[in-house]
């Protein structure tokens, strides 16, 4: 059995025009094309006034659909009717949102997107801490076991790092709190863990030192060797997951989109050969 193709319309100063989404002060009717059924439907938030019109314009639908049955959505409506409306309502979200005129869809891609540049700044970061830690002259003179590292030079990358890492935390953290608001289970939570994971590494770069066993002389530091190597091992742990998963979200969610996209386009360009 072929799936009902359903097709909302919401009341505009008196007229029907093609619902894109609704809120609890619309008044709406989904026009089921497989059950000859016209499902009118009135938000929580309506006024009575627009209720009273719509019931008046009603007319001009019947006349449109004659063959069509009329029924009021209520909570025994079919289930795909049900969740159609919900879906309606959830395209409406990010219109409450002040400054944000997005649909649905077009809201997600911009947290997909987030996503994918929390990955690539994670890259950004393991290279910058890469230059703090291993640009280095081995202090054989001195200490076989240690690094000199020229403090100025070392510092530097080390905070600049620790901004990369909180602007990508700060990242992943808004991309999951949306991603929760609008359902998307697996996404918020690939999310926090990415966000978890890179605010640890975050939180280790800013007390380096008192991770790392280090001496100053002048300008220069000597860090131990054998501290330095698992203190960047802990990092790239931390780091490399939270860029994997950031990635991944990021670009699974924009393929997901791009699917959806065409699926619409098809079925668009079945209704106008119809």
């Amino acid at each position: 059995m072929s799936s009902s193709k359903l097709f909302p319309y919401k009341m505009k100063k008196g007229q029907w025009f093609r619902a894109d989404d609704i809120t609890e002060s619309d008044i709406a009717v989904i026009v089921d094309s497989n059950t000859d059924t016209i499902w009118f439907w009135e938000g929580q938030r309506s006024s009575a006034r627009n209720r009273s019109k719509a019931r008046e314009i009603l007319g001009l639908l019947k006349k449109k659909y004659i063959p069509y049955r009329f029924k009021r959505v209520t909570r025994n409506s079919p289930l795909e009717v049900l969740t159609k409306l919900e879906e309606l309502k959830e395209l409406s979200f990010t219109g409450k949102i002040s400054g944000i005129k997005y649909e649905l869809k077009d809201f997600s891609r911009v947290l997909y997107i987030l996503n994918i540049i929390g990955g690539i700044l994670a890259i950004i970061s393991m290279i910058y801490l890469w230059q703090a830690l291993y640009w280095t002259e081995t202090s054989e003179g001195l200490d076989y076991m240690h690094f000199s590292v020229d403090f100025t030079f070392f510092l530097s990358y080390i905070n600049i790092s620790s901004y990369i890492l909180l602007a990508i935390t700060l990242m992943y953290m808004f991309s999951a709190f949306f991603g929760g608001i609008l359902k998307k289970k697996s996404f918020y939570l690939l999310s926090i863990l990415a966000a978890c994971a890179i605010f640890v590494a975050f939180f280790m770069v800013r007390i380096w030192d008192v991770i790392l066993f280090y001496e100053e002389i002048d300008n220069d530091i000597l860090i131990r060797k054998d501290a330095l190597i698992l203190f960047s091992f802990c990092l790239e742990v931390l780091l490399i997951p939270g860029m994997v998963l950031g990635m991944i979200t990021g670009i699974s969610g924009l393929r997901s989109i791009n699917i959806i996209e065409e699926t619409e386009e098809l079925e668009e360009k079945e209704v106008i050969k119809k």
